[in-house]
């Protein structure tokens, strides 16, 4: 009898153990208040980069990547890493769900203040904003010229992180960085650059405000990736590369945009894609026809992403499609 007694108590134990474990893992948390336990929620953030701070209400709770148990609730979420711009939105807490917030933090601009004395004149970004585009100009035959930096792997305000691309003594010397233009090529490993002037026609009668005209003197191809010291003037030939970018282009968004699911690839025939996030999970793009994406995900995710979605396209409008949540946004 004893025996028996002591298996119960034991099983006792162990059921209460197990129901413990289980609400725990569930988001329930002891509420000394209530007398009881109570449904809490979990919020799991994560960042690129990593290790920034999680400030929920403005109380520094953490940093990503990580979870945090909340109850459940609304709450001001802020990710915020020293120099980034802050990753901010109101979430829903719901009891024994999980919420995700997955914030991608942007560099802020750095000052330009210590390259003056180096004599930039114009910096242009990349699409991908890996690379940056320098124009030295200060009547220094040796050092003036294009230069390029990597900001994946360096800060924009060390100058000895500066890759000399081509010296200005090569382009004819009536040309002006001030004026340059840049395009680049898809993969980045190109630019067509472009020397300017900017003229400002005489008001006529008709005419009183003119608009200033932009006149191309000349359009040079340059390797982003090496010197150059004889510059290819294209200037005549400019329009067959640009046709050969913009397919390139449109090769590598459509190898893209099938990597996503059916219903996807089917309404991407209604709309012009403007950029993909750097994981290539989130597609910008702008309806050109009516049309609707289709569920992917069957039944959607629950605590997912909380704005609001309308899978309907309107032509004109912009929208973001989130492949992890299929979401539409």
């Amino acid at each position: 009898m004893r025996f028996i007694i002591t298996r119960l108590i034991l099983l006792a134990i162990f059921a209460g153990a197990l129901y413990v474990v289980v609400g725990f893992a569930r988001g329930y948390r002891l509420d000394f208040r209530q007398q009881g336990f109570s449904p809490t929620g979990i919020l799991v953030a994560s960042s690129a980069p990593d290790g920034a701070k999680i400030l929920v209400n403005g109380e520094l709770k953490g940093a990503t990547n990580s979870s945090i148990t909340v109850k459940p609730g609304v709450y001001d979420v802020e990710i915020a890493q020293d120099g980034y711009l802050s990753w901010k939105k109101r979430l829903t807490i719901k009891g024994e769900l999980v919420i995700k917030a997955d914030a991608l933090l942007f560099p802020i601009n750095p000052s330009l203040s210590p390259l003056t004395s180096f004599g930039v004149v114009k910096a242009i970004a990349t699409k991908s904003h890996e690379k940056t585009i320098l124009f030295s100009e200060t009547n220094n035959a040796e050092k003036d010229g294009i230069y390029l930096i990597d900001n994946s792997n360096s800060p924009l305000a060390r100058i000895n992180s500066q890759k000399l691309l081509a010296l200005k003594s090569i382009f004819p010397s009536n040309f002006s960085f001030t004026e340059a233009q840049v395009e680049f090529s898809p993969n980045e490993k190109q630019m067509l650059v472009s020397f300017v002037e900017v003229v400002q026609p005489a008001p006529t009668a008709r005419n009183k405000k003119p608009q200033p005209q932009t006149i191309v003197k000349a359009i040079y191809l340059l390797p982003t990736d090496e010197v150059t010291l004889n510059p290819f003037d294209v200037t005549n030939s400019v329009a067959a590369i640009r046709d050969a970018w913009s397919t390139e282009d449109i090769e590598v968004r459509a190898k893209l945009i099938e990597t996503f699911k059916k219903p996807v690839v089917k309404a991407s025939t209604a709309f012009n894609i403007l950029g993909f996030s750097p994981d290539e999970t989130k597609i910008l793009y702008e309806a050109t026809q009516s049309a609707t994406i289709e569920q992917v995900i069957k039944p959607p995710l629950i605590a997912t992403n909380q704005t609001p979605e309308e899978r309907t396209l309107k032509p004109g409008s912009v929208y973001i499609y989130d492949k992890k949540e299929d979401k539409k946004l």
